[in-house]
């Protein structure tokens, strides 16, 4: 079982920077098993946006950001 977080940061009440997204295993939580900047001109996402809920559907997950959504899932 994955725990999968999405962290943005807010200054002066406004959004700033990128979304980041980290993997937990679910049993062991202190440390991510994936973060987007582990290879972040592949994973990085967009501009972030306030009350990102990331969606799990069909063993990806989906983060929406200001323009776009980004899809996170296994490499092939």
């Amino acid at each position: 079982v994955l725990v999968f977080v999405v962290a943005f940061y807010v200054v002066a009440n406004r959004v700033q920077g990128h979304v980041d997204s980290y993997a937990f295993d679910a049993t062991k939580l202190g440390q991510p098993i994936y973060t987007s900047e582990q290879d972040s001109a592949r994973d990085r996402a967009a501009l972030a946006t306030r009350f990102v809920i990331p969606l799990v559907a069909n063993g990806r997950v989906y983060v929406g950001t200001r323009n776009e959504v980004e899809v996170y899932g296994l490499l092939k």
